[in-house]
């Protein structure tokens, strides 16, 4: 399901919704920790659409966020 989550967000992001896109797969991010712990690599690639979504919404704070995440999860 998690799986599903994260193709909704990317297409909601694909389709200009940038804010919805970032939010629902932030959900997506806390969920995939929750159930895998935080080490799981979804998470990392995840964050990545995430960070890509919070910049296309003009929320660069966040967006530096997930991008560390991101590049701290595939270290």
């Amino acid at each position: 399901m998690l799986d599903v989550r994260g193709i909704y967000g990317r297409a909601l992001g694909n389709a200009g919704r940038y804010r919805e896109a970032a939010d629902e797969l932030t959900r997506v991010v806390a969920d995939t920790t929750a159930l895998l712990g935080p080490g799981a690599p979804m998470i990392a690639y995840t964050s990545a659409d995430v960070a890509r979504f919070e910049l296309l919404a003009d929320r660069p704070g966040k967006a530096l966020d997930y991008a560390d995440r991101c590049i701290a999860g595939l270290e």
